[in-house]
């Protein structure tokens, strides 16, 4: 089989789906191309640890290409996206055209605000390490207050969970614990009042 013959499999994204889906088709003889804006792959379930402290951005990634080093048919680019040409079957980046048979896009999503885009000044998202690392400077700039709210999610648990255990660590002084009668917000069915109210004050 000659190189012009072999299908090429280009991956937008190297999150999980991104990367299983190269390391399963890597076995079979095709040519495999993975693009990500960022060299690095980000454990996502634990943002929440580098949000609050407990790891560093480098213990929750690592390098794609090192991920991937025992395909020697997959090649990984450090490229940013811009448009696709389903017709042409190409893929634009800022840089190149690349030609592709089978285009896999496992570029990930983003938080919602469900209409609510002003929440998100106060309500930063956690998908990425720079996320994390925004409300990690908040937290610790807020020397641990006790008015840290739910925001009703597992991450959410995690993060104030964690909030709760970590003043005890450094500091045993009562004055730094997080009660939940402060912390928690109210019932569910008035969370979207109490949230506006945190927006508009």
């Amino acid at each position: 089989m000659t190189n012009k013959s072999i299908p090429r499999v280009v991956i937008v994204g190297s999150g999980f789906a991104g990367l299983t889906a190269a390391r399963r088709i890597a076995r079979l003889p095709v040519h495999v191309t993975v693009v990500d804006r960022k060299n690095h792959h980000t454990f996502q379930p634990l943002l929440y640890q580098v949000a609050t402290a407990g790891l560093s951005p480098g213990e929750i990634a690592a390098p794609i290409r090192w991920i991937l080093r025992s395909h020697s048919n997959v090649q990984v680019l450090l490229e940013e996206v811009l448009d696709f040409n389903l017709e042409q079957k190409k893929v634009l980046t800022k840089e190149q055209v690349l030609d592709y048979d089978f285009l896999i896009i496992a570029s990930g999503a983003t938080h919602a605000y469900f209409g609510h885009e002003e929440w998100e000044p106060l309500a930063p998202g956690l998908k990425t390490i720079e996320d994390a690392l925004e409300i990690r400077r908040r937290v610790l700039l807020a020397c641990w207050p006790s008015n840290w709210p739910n925001v009703g999610t597992s991450v959410g648990t995690s993060i104030r969970t964690s909030i709760r255990i970590r003043p005890r660590m450094a500091n045993p002084d009562p004055r730094y614990s997080l009660r939940s009668s402060e912390a928690d917000p109210p019932a569910s069915n008035s969370r979207e009042r109490w949230l506006r109210s945190r927006v508009t004050h």
